[in-house]
C-alpha cells in the first residue's frame, strides 16, 4: 500500500488535509476581509520601496506582481496565504531531510509544526508577513546547511539572497541572520572551515548577497524618521507600573507558545516509550554540527531577545516574533530523540493522533464568528464586503473614486474592483485614474450608532461624510441588534487626487 510503513506519507497526507480543511471553511467564512488581507489590497495599487515603516515591503511587492494574473484580489489574497503555508511545510520538510534520512523524524516533525497552526489559527487569516519570513528563514537555513555541506558558491549567495528577503518580509529576520553566522562562528570546526581562503570568498558573497537585497530599502526606512521613531515607541516604551521581568515572562509564554502542545506531546511520548534499554538521547546527534548549530543558534536568539527586552524594558511582546528568529526550534528540541530507524508504537499513534486533533480544533474556526460577532470590538472580517461594493456600483456606477477615511473599508471595495482612496492617511500617491466623480464613503464597524461617527482627520479633508445619507444597512451575521451601516455622499475631488 501506498502509506504502509511510510510514515512521511502519512504525515504529508496529514498535512495535506490540514491545509485543504482550512481552505474549505475560509471558504464557508463569510465574505469580508480581515485587517491584514484589506491592507495589502491597499498598498498593491502601487510598487513602492516602503509602505510606512510598521511593515517591510515584500509581501506587498509579490502581491502587486501577482494582481496582474487572472485571479480577483480577493481570491489572489487567499491563494498566496494558503500557497505560504505549504511552502514552509515543504521547506520543514526538506530541512529536516538535509539533516537526516529517517522518514520518521520527518513526519514526527511535519506534524509537531501543524500544532503551531491549531495554536495560532490565525495564520490562516492574517500574519501574512510572519508566515512569508518564516518561510524564507526556513529556507535560507537549508541554504546554510547545503552550502556548509558541499562549499558551493551558488548555495553561498542562495543564502545571502534568502536571508535578505527574510528581512524584506519581516524586520526580527535579522536577528536570526546574524545569531546563525555567529552560532556558526563559535563552533569550533565550523570556525575552521570558515578561515579557509574559500570558505572567506564565499562568505563574502553570502554578505554582498544579502546587503545588495537589504539595503536600498534599510536607507529607505533609515530615512524615514519621525515613523521609525513611532514604531520602536510602540516596542520599548514601558507602561506605568510594569514588573521589570515582564518582557522576559512574556518571552518565556512565547517559546511555550512556540513549541506549543504538539512538541511537548511527542518528546514525552518519545522519551516513555523507549523500555528497550537504549538511550532516550542519541549521543551521535548531540555531536552532529547540524544540531549543535541549530541548538546554538535557538539559544543565542533567545538569550540576545530577553536581553534586548530587559535591556529597554519593552512594553510589548508577542509570541509569534519568535517564528521568524528560531525557526529551527521545534527540530532542534525533537531531534535528538528522533534518531532511530524505528520509533515505539506509542510515539507513531500520538503522532497521528496529534494531526488528527490539531485539524479538530482549528475546525472550531468555523464557529468563531457565531461566538465572536455579539460583542466584537474590531468586526472587520463580517463586513459584508461584496454586497456594499454592489450597492455604491449600483448608486455611482464605472468612473467614480471612492474616497475612505480607513484602509479596511479602502481595501475591502478594492478586493471588489471598486478603486477607492484613503484621503486621511497619504502613503501612496494619488491614484492613476482620471475620476468622473468622487464619492466619500463612510462605515460603522458595527458597533452601534453611537460610533458611527467618521473621525475628524478625515471630515477635514472629506467634509461630505458628515452629511453622508445611508446607502444600505446589512444585520452582522449571528449578532441580533447590531448592523453595519455604509454611508456615501458625493463631493468635488479634493486636490490630493484631482486630475489636471
Amino acid at each position: 500500500m501506498y502509506f504502509k510503513n511510510r510514515p512521511d506519507r502519512q504525515a504529508w497526507a496529514l498535512v495535506a488535509a490540514f491545509i485543504g480543511l482550512q481552505a474549505l471553511i475560509k471558504a464557508l467564512l463569510p465574505d469580508g476581509l480581515d485587517l491584514d488581507s484589506s491592507e495589502q489590497a491597499y498598498f498593491a495599487q502601487r510598487l513602492l520601496m516602503g509602505y510606512g515603516t510598521r511593515q517591510p515591503p515584500l509581501y506587498t511587492w509579490v502581491l502587486w506582481v501577482a494582481q496582474h494574473g487572472p485571479l480577483p484580489m480577493q481570491s489572489l489574497l487567499e491563494a498566496m496565504r494558503f500557497a505560504v503555508i505549504a511552502a514552509w511545510f515543504l521547506a520543514v520538510g526538506w530541512v529536516v531531510r538535509l539533516c537526516t534520512p529517517s522518514r520518521t523524524a520527518l513526519a514526527v516533525a511535519l506534524v509537531a509544526h501543524m500544532s503551531l497552526g491549531f495554536v495560532m489559527w490565525r495564520v490562516f487569516d492574517s500574519l501574512t508577513h510572519t508566515m512569508l519570513a518564516v518561510l524564507l528563514v526556513t529556507l535560507a537555513c537549508g541554504a546554510l546547511l547545503r552550502w556548509w555541506q558541499s562549499a558551493s558558491l551558488g548555495w553561498a549567495v542562495a543564502a545571502g539572497v534568502l536571508g535578505g528577503l527574510a528581512c524584506l518580509a519581516k524586520f526580527n529576520a535579522g536577528l536570526w541572520w546574524g545569531c546563525a553566522l555567529a552560532s556558526a562562528w563559535l563552533l569550533p570546526e565550523m570556525r575552521a572551515r570558515m578561515l579557509q581562503r574559500r570558505s572567506l570568498l564565499q562568505w563574502a558573497a553570502a554578505l554582498a548577497a544579502f546587503g545588495v537585497v537589504l539595503l536600498p530599502y534599510a536607507l529607505w526606512w533609515l530615512s524615514q524618521h519621525l515613523a521609525a521613531s513611532g514604531l520602536a515607541s510602540q516596542i520599548v516604551v514601558p507602561r506605568a507600573g510594569q514588573s521589570f521581568f515582564k518582557p522576559a515572562l512574556d518571552m518565556l509564554a512565547g517559546v511555550g507558545e512556540y513549541l506549543a502542545l504538539g512538541v511537548w506531546v511527542l518528546l514525552l511520548t518519545a522519551v516513555a516509550g523507549r523500555r528497550d534499554g537504549a538511550p532516550h538521547v542519541d549521543r551521535g546527534v548531540l555531536a552532529d554540527w547540524r544540531w549543535r548549530w541549530m541548538a546554538l543558534q535557538s539559544v543565542l536568539v533567545l538569550a540576545v531577545t530577553g536581553a534586548l527586552l530587559l535591556a529597554t524594558h519593552a512594553s510589548a511582546f508577542k509570541g509569534r516574533w519568535l517564528w521568524p528568529v528560531a525557526p529551527l526550534l521545534p527540530f532542534a528540541v525533537l531531534w535528538p530523540v528522533l534518531a532511530r530507524p524505528a520509533l515505539p508504537r506509542r510515539m507513531v499513534v500520538a503522532t497521528v493522533a496529534l494531526g488528527v486533533i490539531a485539524m479538530g480544533v482549528v475546525s472550531l474556526r468555523f464557529f468563531e464568528p457565531r461566538v465572536r460577532a455579539p460583542k466584537c470590538e474590531n468586526c472587520w472580517s463580517l463586513r459584508p464586503a461584496g454586497e456594499m461594493a454592489k450597492a455604491l456600483q449600483a448608486r455611482y456606477g464605472d468612473g467614480t473614486l471612492y474616497l475612505t477615511g480607513e484602509k479596511h473599508l479602502a481595501g475591502m471595495l478594492i478586493a471588489e474592483g471598486l478603486p477607492a482612496y484613503v484621503v486621511e492617511i497619504v502613503r501612496l500617491p494619488p491614484p492613476d485614474l482620471r475620476p468622473q466623480r468622487c464619492v466619500v464613503v463612510w462605515a460603522n464597524n458595527g458597533r452601534g450608532a453611537e460610533l458611527d461617527e467618521p473621525p475628524a482627520g478625515f471630515l477635514g479633508v472629506a467634509p461630505a461624510a458628515a452629511t453622508a445619507p445611508p446607502l444600505g444597512r446589512w444585520p452582522m451575521p449571528h449578532a441580533p441588534g447590531r448592523a453595519f451601516t455604509l454611508r456615501a455622499s458625493e463631493q468635488p475631488c479634493p486636490p490630493a487626487v484631482a486630475q489636471p
